[in-house]
């Protein structure tokens, strides 16, 4: 059984992009990101430790984003994948995000 936890609508500003143009502007991105994690454990422990932090997640993620400087939009997305996965530390329950270019 897997819960779902969602972290919805984060703006954030980046470098993205493969021309000159298009990387002179940090850029406004969306990032939308499912977790799918069995937390049974954590609530029937009532351990923090066995719970997935969202405001660690969330952090690394602006992190990550902020910094960056990815040429492809699809490298942003994998590299958020990543964050997100790896601060779940439910590594083979957890599966990821979705992403693009604010308008």
């Amino acid at each position: 059984m897997t819960d779902q936890i969602q972290i919805k609508d984060l703006l954030l500003r980046t470098n993205i992009g493969i021309n000159d143009e298009e990387r002179r502007n940090r850029q406004d991105v969306w990032i939308n990101i499912v977790l799918y994690a069995d937390t049974r454990a954590a609530g029937v422990s009532d351990n923090v430790d066995q719970a997935v932090n969202y405001r660690t997640v969330t952090k690394r993620i602006i992190k990550l984003v902020e910094e960056s400087r990815f040429h492809l939009s699809c490298a942003t997305s994998t590299s958020t994948a990543c964050v997100s996965i790896t601060c779940c530390h439910f590594w083979d329950e957890c599966t990821w995000r979705t992403f693009r270019k604010a308008k």
